[in-house]
């Protein structure tokens, strides 16, 4: 009689396979499963992440840039601003060789295409802006892109800026912009508070 002291690599093989084929089955399940409040937290940690991207387009196109969303639903678009700013002008070094200034940013063209992206919250998170409140248990809103932030060249934002996240059955998270600094800060509404 043999005394054995190993396994075979055909018993190894068959444990890895076996090994495999669990976790193939289980890892999307645990994503699934990821609850509300982590994907909304992840949402506002994206969106963060896309303004800064905002911000260092603005400085380094020199001109300026919006983020923007269709509220209620998890759309948003950043892109080059094209319209006109209200006691705003915007004035850089003129790159033409004549020196002075120009109201075109740094000499760029405003018809140049610019960097555009059209991306997407996690699945089941939604925006809210000032003026349209965050509903989980609606069907997901349509229609235009609404600008919640601008990004200027000099590296600030045009305007203090909010937006809201929620999902169904998770408490909404706010992300705040700051004009001067561009710094953003989250904050979630305290226990017992709706109104936002």
């Amino acid at each position: 009689m043999r005394n054995r002291h190993g396994f075979t690599l055909f018993e190894l093989m068959l444990v890895m396979a076996l090994m495999v084929i669990i976790a193939s089955l289980a890892i999307p399940l645990m994503f699934e499963g990821m609850d509300g409040e982590t994907r909304v937290q992840a949402s506002a940690d994206l969106v963060r992440a896309h303004w800064a991207d905002c911000r260092t387009l603005a400085i380094e196109e020199c001109r300026p840039y919006r983020f923007a969303v269709i509220p209620n639903s998890g759309k948003f678009k950043i892109e080059p601003y094209t319209g006109t700013l209200q006691n705003m002008a915007i004035v850089a070094p003129d790159n033409s060789g004549g020196g002075g200034t120009s109201n075109t940013p740094g000499g760029v063209d405003d018809n140049a295409p610019g960097y555009v992206l059209e991306d997407r919250l996690p699945r089941g998170v939604r925006f809210g802006t000032k003026d349209v409140k965050v509903d989980g248990d609606s069907s997901e809103g349509s229609g235009d892109y609404v600008t919640v932030a601008i990004f200027m060249p000099m590296g600030n934002a045009y305007d203090d800026a909010d937006v809201t996240f929620g999902s169904k059955g998770s408490s909404m998270v706010t992300l705040h912009l700051r004009a001067l600094t561009g710094a953003a800060t989250t904050t979630r509404p305290k226990m017992g508070d709706d109104s936002k």
